[in-house]
């Protein structure tokens, strides 16, 4: 793992994490944004859940669908997660 940049907070009287603002506007943390606290080697790591519109906006060559298609696979989609 490489270590970027480094950044120093406390942590709140409640347990409460406040990373500082250009971390949060680098990792695009905004309000509301989900995010994936996990354990690896002792250290706690901290990561934005992907959203479905940062997915696509990093992957807009590799979508070439019409919006049937699109239609087609997300009824798929949510058909497999029901089951």
């Amino acid at each position: 793992m490489t270590i970027n940049d480094q950044y120093m907070a406390k942590v709140g009287s409640k347990g409460e994490l406040f990373p500082p603002m250009k971390l949060r506007k680098k990792l695009g943390l905004e309000a509301g944004r989900k995010i994936l606290y996990y354990i690896y080697n002792g250290k706690l790591i901290v990561e934005p859940i992907a959203t479905v519109r940062s997915i696509l906006d990093e992957n807009k060559e590799l979508i070439n669908i019409s919006q049937q298609e699109f239609e087609e696979d997300r009824k798929q989609f949510s058909e497999e997660a029901q089951t």
